[in-house]
């Protein structure tokens, strides 16, 4: 399996509660101070909404994808699959990341491994769609 779907109280933990207080420091003018809210990443991809999944890469299988063990991927349930995007799918019991393909006049699954065989995206459960993330773990 290569990803771990995090149940609705460890959310809460991604949650920037301290994102308030959270100050530039340097030399700007103190009639700036308050010109700017501060950057709510939370806030920003709506993780607190049921329907916004934080979801953990758990295993290199996904590097092709440019994803990394360790990710944190920003899923939303209630997306629509179109091509090139990314899914997470539940096949045969095990999540994993897939990318929606053109194939005709619908969309089918690929793999991270180019030579596997694309299938039917009718086919499998989509547990929903990867609208962002955090990398956490980027090779330099």
């Amino acid at each position: 399996m290569s990803l771990t779907i995090l149940g609705r109280q460890v959310r809460r933990k991604f949650l920037l509660d301290e994102s308030h207080q959270l100050r530039i420091t340097g030399f700007q003018s103190p009639a700036a101070d308050d010109m700017d809210r501060p950057l709510s990443l939370d806030a920003l991809v709506n993780l607190g909404a049921p329907h916004i999944w934080p979801v953990r890469v758990d295993d290199h299988s996904l590097q092709a994808f440019g994803m990394y063990q360790g990710d944190i991927l920003i899923v939303d349930r209630s997306a629509a699959a179109v091509a090139d995007c990314y899914l997470v799918v539940d096949m045969d019991g095990a999540y994993l990341v897939r990318m929606a393909v053109k194939q005709g006049d619908s969309l089918a699954l690929r793999s991270p491994q180019d030579c596997a065989a694309c299938i039917p995206l009718l086919e499998v459960d989509v547990f929903g769609v990867v609208i962002g993330g955090y990398w956490s773990a980027r090779p330099f």
